[in-house]
């Protein structure tokens, strides 16, 4: 009974998703953390005062010492290049790629109303907004898979500014992400051990050379 209630747990601990609320508006820009369906706000920084300045004292002119004999300088050793840590780029971007293909967009919705100017000018540029979305949806849906989207682009002559509305939410399960950080984790740590390995065989080399 038990162990049914155990291994339960661990698989709604694993379907239980994880992610990023973004909202862009007239009010400004609202950022949550998503633990589930409950939104967690980051809390605010809180402002330092500033410190007075104290007068600074006048420093006491020290007598410089004799000049030295210059000492030899220590044997360069060989360093590493930053060709030799390209194996952990390729890590880090097969794991973007991967979680772009896991992340899910529960909500993508983008509202554009173009205003103010020129009437000719205004035309013209909702024509061109309204050709980049229908190029860039396909790339997006490529992208991500979405549940909910919408974008709407749109164009009024009486507004003075024009508007912006977005909404964003990210989402990924706990299961897929543990996946990503095991299979990753043990690729990246297998290539930071054979990147030290070759870089202590140069420092050997270098060393006995010398």
């Amino acid at each position: 009974m038990l162990w049914g209630i155990f291994a339960l747990a661990v698989l709604a601990l694993l379907c239980l998703p994880l992610g990023i609320r973004l909202r862009f508006d007239e009010g400004g820009t609202v950022f949550r953390i998503l633990v589930g369906p409950i939104p967690i706000a980051l809390p605010a920084g809180k402002k330092k005062a500033k410190k007075k300045e104290k007068p600074k004292k006048p420093k006491k002119q020290k007598k410089k010492p004799a000049a030295a004999e210059p000492e030899p300088e220590p044997e360069e050793k060989p360093k590493q290049s930053i060709l030799d840590w390209l194996p952990l780029v390729d890590v880090a971007l097969d794991l973007l790629g991967s979680l772009r293909r896991k992340l899910r967009a529960q909500v993508l919705e983008v509202q554009v109303v173009l205003a103010g100017g020129d009437p000719a000018t205004l035309a013209l540029n909702y024509g061109r907004a309204c050709a980049a979305v229908c190029a860039l949806e396909p790339q997006l849906e490529r992208f991500l898979r979405c549940k909910r989207k919408r974008i709407d682009i749109g164009c009024d002559f009486m507004r003075p500014q024009t508007l912006v509305r977005a909404r964003l939410e990210l989402t990924i399960t706990v299961g897929r992400l543990l996946s990503l950080l095991a299979v990753f984790g043990f690729r990246g740590l297998r290539e930071f051990i054979k990147i030290k390995r070759n870089s202590n065989l140069i420092q050997q080399k270098g060393s006995v050379a010398a």
